[in-house]
């Protein structure tokens, strides 16, 4: 069976050192960006659901082990509807980035963010650094459709191969300029320290996109207006 390179989102392993501030007000980080470049295959991730005679569920996985299933599993399947975040390109956003597949283009704030000349991730089509530089964020475009419920664990499982306690902290239905996608946020401990991941994901037959956001633990509350901002600014055809 042909392998297939769904999403390449790799963390590299050598995160480069961040300078901290004395200043109390806050840390503030070296120019840097970390590079996504893992390759994932759909087959080793999915799973299937089976009846016994007895009318139980169990879940056969992909190593020939099964489990039954469980009744926060189902609750978990058919969680309660919330509401779907909408976001908008606003007027701020003074510059447009578009997109070499066709796809997709990017509007920014230009007095607030600079796009990085020199990327540090081969896939990243933009990557950007906050003027404070204590933020940071990088646009992937991969040219195959990924299950959209998939797409938040896919995030937090290439985390775990850097630091196995990242977790997944939240996953929100959404919508950017009338693309439907979610919201992903995740956490992950890089060379000792934690950092958020705030990201816009979606996918559809002509490819998936991630834009995602991040900076540390510690600085995340003050920065995730901005990160929304930016985010807003993903405009699709």
């Amino acid at each position: 069976m042909a392998s297939f390179s769904i999403f390449r989102i790799e963390f590299k392993s050598s995160l480069r050192k961040l300078k901290f501030d004395p200043n109390p007000k806050g840390p503030t980080m070296k120019k840097t960006i970390l590079a996504f470049l893992f390759l994932i295959s759909i087959f080793s991730l999915y799973s299937e659901e089976a009846t016994t005679k007895s009318g139980k569920k169990v879940i056969l996985n992909s190593d020939f082990t099964w489990k039954y299933v469980t009744e926060n599993s189902e609750k978990n399947k058919n969680p309660k509807s919330n509401p779907v975040l909408v976001f908008t390109k606003s007027e701020e956003q003074d510059t447009e980035l578009k997109s070499e597949t066709g796809e997709f283009s990017l509007w920014f704030n230009s007095k607030k963010w600079n796009r990085s000349n020199q990327k540090s991730n081969k896939v990243s089509e933009f990557e950007f650094e906050n003027k404070k530089r204590t933020g940071y964020a990088m646009v992937i475009f991969e040219g195959l459709e990924i299950p959209i419920e998939s797409f938040p664990e896919l995030l937090v499982i290439n985390a775990r191969a850097i630091d196995p306690n990242a977790s997944l902290l939240e996953a929100v239905d959404c919508k950017i300029n009338g693309k439907a996608g979610k919201f992903v946020k995740y956490t992950a401990l890089f060379s000792g320290m934690k950092f958020i991941f705030y990201s816009f994901v979606s996918s559809s037959p002509k490819g998936s996109i991630q834009f995602t956001t991040y900076t540390l633990e510690n600085r995340f509350d003050l920065e995730k207006e901005e990160f929304e901002k930016l985010l807003s600014g993903l405009v699709f055809p």
